[in-house]
C-alpha cells in the first residue's frame, strides 16, 4: 500500500486539535487550596456544613452547595452562587496577572494552523483570566470555550 500525501504536515486523518489551557498552553498558578477554603467558609455562612464538601473540588463544591440551598431558599442560593463565582473569578484573575503563555505555544499553534488543522481550546478556566494571560488566543484558535459557556461541565473532569 502506498502512502497518500496529506496537506497537514503528515498528521494523517487528524483534522482538528482541541487543547486544555492551563498547564497545556500556559502556566496559571491558581491557589486552589485558598479557593476551596473560601468556598467552604462561604458555605458555612449559609448554614451548610463545610465538612460535607471536603472531598470535592471548588467548582463541584459550589454546584453541590447550590443544589442544597436551592432546596431550602432559592434567593439564598442565588446570592451564594454569585458570591462563590466572584471568589473563584477573583482568584483566577489574580493568578492570571502572573500567568505566562509557554514559550513554544504560539509557534506550535501557528505551525498547526499552517498545516491546515482546526484548533480549539476548551477549559474550566474563566474566560477573562485566560484572555489576560493570552490576549491574542483567538488569533491562533477558531474555537474558545471557557467555563462560563457551560460546555466544560459535560466535557472535562478535574
Amino acid at each position: 500500500m502506498g502512502n497518500k500525501s496529506s496537506n497537514n504536515g503528515g498528521l494523517g486523518n487528524i483534522r482538528a486539535i482541541v487543547f486544555d489551557f492551563d498547564g497545556t498552553l500556559a502556566s496559571l498558578e491558581i491557589d486552589f487550596s485558598a479557593m476551596k477554603e473560601q468556598i467552604l467558609r462561604l458555605a458555612g455562612a449559609y448554614g451548610l456544613n463545610p465538612e460535607d464538601f471536603r472531598d470535592r473540588y471548588a467548582l463541584e463544591t459550589i454546584e453541590a452547595a447550590l443544589a442544597m440551598l436551592n432546596g431550602q431558599d432559592v434567593e439564598a442560593a442565588s446570592e451564594f452562587g454569585a458570591r462563590a463565582r466572584a471568589i473563584v473569578e477573583n482568584l483566577e484573575l489574580d493568578a492570571a496577572g502572573r500567568g505566562l503563555v509557554f514559550p513554544g505555544t504560539r509557534p506550535a499553534l501557528s505551525g498547526l494552523r499552517r498545516a491546515g488543522l482546526g484548533l480549539g481550546v476548551i477549559t474550566r478556566n474563566f474566560g477573562p483570566a485566560v484572555r489576560l494571560v493570552f490576549p491574542d488566543l483567538t488569533d491562533f484558535v477558531s474555537v474558545f470555550l471557557p467555563r462560563e459557556t457551560g460546555i466544560t461541565r459535560s466535557c472535562l473532569v478535574s
